[in-house]
């Protein structure tokens, strides 16, 4: 999930991040059927997509202020314990270009680096909705974040398009683009695990979605809403985006834009 930096933003310093960042991308494993090819057991294609994780934090601090945005949190909002609603501030935001669906790159104080898909973008702020899962370096940041943090990131970059599309599906972790799409007057379908979770983090989204916690359920509502729509967007895990591109292929939607931001066994793939 690599792309270039958008328009005016300063061009070579975030360029060469972009490069450098998104080099794991060009590597074997991004590929449909290769990563049994690279690595002889899931551990070892496990511990190789954390050090390459923890490799690129390393870059972006060594980097430091050439590439990086920084930012401070003004405030952190817990809709439910397994949500954070984080809004963040900074002058170094008014200089970046933002549309919904972009992301940017935020290197954690473990010297980890997780992407997230801000919701909103203007006067110098930013709004981002963290959720906290199991305890990888993204779930442990998203538990310790507070008011006052200091954080770091490279982007806005460009990463799912959003526009003309008429419906998005996802999971927990497209809570956040969901309200974007939502904004661009796209329904929203996601397939979640914890119901009444979801449904606390969109109400302080101030955003309407379709929740369901099954397949078979959220199968059900994409039909239903992918009557007339001729461009959708699925996001999220890996193996819902394949359940629901079959959905909407055969309700005739005719192009899906998928983008996996997490597979099951792995760590860092974005």
């Amino acid at each position: 999930m690599h792309h270039g930096a958008r328009s005016g933003a300063p061009a070579a310093p975030l360029a060469v991040a972009t490069t450098l960042v998104g080099a794991a991308a060009l590597l074997p494993w991004r590929t449909p059927g290769s990563l049994h090819a690279f690595s002889r057991s899931g551990a070892v294609a496990l511990t190789t997509l954390t050090r390459m994780a923890s490799g690129k934090g390393r870059l972006l601090g060594l980097l430091g202020g050439l590439v990086l945005t920084e930012a401070k949190v003004q405030a952190v909002d817990t809709p439910h314990p397994l949500y954070r609603r984080v809004v963040l501030e900074g002058e170094g935001l008014r200089a970046r270009s933002w549309q919904p669906g972009d992301k940017i790159q935020v290197l954690l104080p473990s010297n980890d680096v997780r992407t997230y898909t801000p919701i909103d973008w203007a006067d110098g702020r930013t709004t981002l909705l963290l959720h906290a899962h199991g305890s990888a370096p993204g779930a442990r940041w998203t538990e310790a974040v507070r008011p006052g943090d200091v954080v770091r990131f490279v982007g806005p970059q460009r990463s799912l398009r959003l526009g003309g599309a008429g419906l998005l599906t996802g999971d927990e972790t497209s809570l956040g683009v969901a309200a974007s799409a939502r904004r661009l007057g796209a329904h929203a379908v996601l397939r979640v695990a914890n119901v009444p979770a979801a449904e606390a983090a969109a109400r302080s989204l101030d955003v309407s979605v379709d929740l369901a916690g099954s397949d078979e359920e959220a199968a059900a509502l994409l039909r239903e809403r992918a009557a007339g729509v001729a461009t959708a967007v699925a996001c999220g895990g890996g193996a819902w985006i394949q359940r629901a591109r079959e959905v909407l292929r055969a309700a005739g939607v005719r192009e899906v834009r998928a983008k996996a931001y997490w597979i099951a066994g792995k760590t860092g793939i974005d």
